[in-house]
């Protein structure tokens, strides 16, 4: 029987999955139209995979404030994650003066990976990407065109690639094509709308996509739901759980002694966040507490108290310091306090300071590679680049 904890789970994951499949714009991509394409062998022109590798590494180069490959920071590319969509569908002038539908659209795409020989190669992910918008049920009132439909995409997906060849791979396609929009490939056709043969490739950047890693995480969990964590388990609870009463007044010298460090000493924490530190000590493993209130109201400061609290725990028990992970929908509530650690008054002598040369702050403040965030700032650790191909920071 499944869980409801998996269940749960599976649903956040398909809700996020399908809101990532956004619409082809080939203009928003490194592209190139009317490409020569040999889907049986897996290759491209050689000259073709040059034009489009030089294309995306004077793009990414770009990005990072390069503009000469003679630069010792030009990163240099061999291969791309690409698209490849063999064909693509517009409305026929009538039936766009009735719906007022127009533009071409791009409605199946095949994953793989170029490198500068014009090799196809298999790409990790193998399943076809299809834009949400095209599937019912449709969620953009201004869409008419249909391809095929959430439920089909869904079992189709359940049949995953499990062979190594290119050829077999090819023959995967097609046959998901069939299944997904019970026509063949090289048939397909819809009434009102014109289908065009013609090859385009884009570089995938969709995978640069915020909900990508947040997916793959799901992914992951879902593979053994058995060993899912107790806050996991807690998040996906649907049972109503009574609320914990608040500490009295009576309960505060008890609860005073688990108050064990304090980055600031400026001013003392005020009653409401000496009353919100208690609480989180009382948690138990896998326990949520929610504090709430208007700017100005100290949560960053008892964000301060609790990493201080942490560490001093750290230390009297002998174990290795809490990793305090910071998250949130937009960067500036993880720099606010970031910079709040950087920014506390320190009294003089050597337990005050920081004993690692350089460090001024107890943040670690990672951005994803395409960010450029200033350099001069002193109380970053910045990650500039994340090197996938050899799972690492560089």
């Amino acid at each position: 029987m499944i869980s409801h904890s998996l269940k749960t789970l599976t649903y956040w994951c398909n809700t996020l999955a399908d809101a990532a499949r956004i619409e082809i714009k080939i203009a928003d991509f490194t592209s190139l139209e009317n490409v020569a394409v040999d889907y049986l062998t897996g290759r491209v022109p050689s000259l073709t995979a040059t034009e489009l590798i030089d294309k995306e590494e004077k793009k990414r180069n770009k990005v990072g404030g390069i503009d000469n490959r003679d630069h010792p920071d030009w990163e240099s590319i061999d291969q791309v994650q690409i698209l490849i969509s063999s064909f693509s569908v517009s409305p026929v002038p009538e039936y766009a003066k009735i719906t007022g539908e127009t533009g071409t659209f791009y409605p199946f795409w095949i994953k793989a990976v170029l490198d500068r020989t014009g090799k196809l190669n298999i790409d990790e992910d193998t399943f076809p990407y299809i834009p949400r918008n095209y599937l019912e049920p449709q969620v953009n009132e201004d869409v008419n065109f249909t391809f095929s439909e959430v439920t089909k995409i869904d079992f189709a997906f359940s049949k995953p690639f499990t062979e190594d060849t290119w050829q077999q791979y090819w023959n995967y396609i097609l046959d998901t094509f069939q299944l997904i929009s019970d026509l063949p490939l090289e048939k397909y056709s819809i009434e009102n709308y014109t289908t065009r043969v013609q090859n385009t490739i884009v570089v995938n950047s969709i995978l640069s996509n915020a909900a990508d890693s947040i997916i793959h995480l799901y992914d992951y969990l879902k593979s053994d739901s058995s060993k899912f964590p107790p806050l996991l388990e807690n998040l996906c609870n649907k049972n109503y759980n009574p609320l914990h009463p608040l500490l009295g007044i009576d309960d505060f010298e008890n609860a005073s002694l688990t108050h064990l460090g304090q980055m600031g000493y400026d001013f003392p924490l005020s009653i409401s966040q000496r009353e919100s530190l208690y609480h989180f000590n009382t948690l138990k493993k896998g326990e949520i507490l929610a504090v709430n209130g208007p700017p100005g109201t100290g949560k960053t400061t008892l964000i301060q108290s609790i990493v201080a609290n942490e560490v001093v725990q750290s230390a009297i028990e002998g174990k290795d310091p809490r990793i305090i992970l910071a998250c949130s929908t937009n960067n500036q509530a993880v720099t606010n306090i970031t910079d709040s650690f950087a920014s506390i008054k320190s009294k003089s002598g050597s337990l005050y300071q920081r004993w690692i040369p350089g460090i001024n702050s107890f943040g670690l403040y990672l951005v994803a590679m395409r960010k450029t965030v200033a350099e001069n700032i002193p109380y970053y650790k910045i990650t500039k680049r994340w090197n996938r191909s050899k799972n690492r920071i560089g």
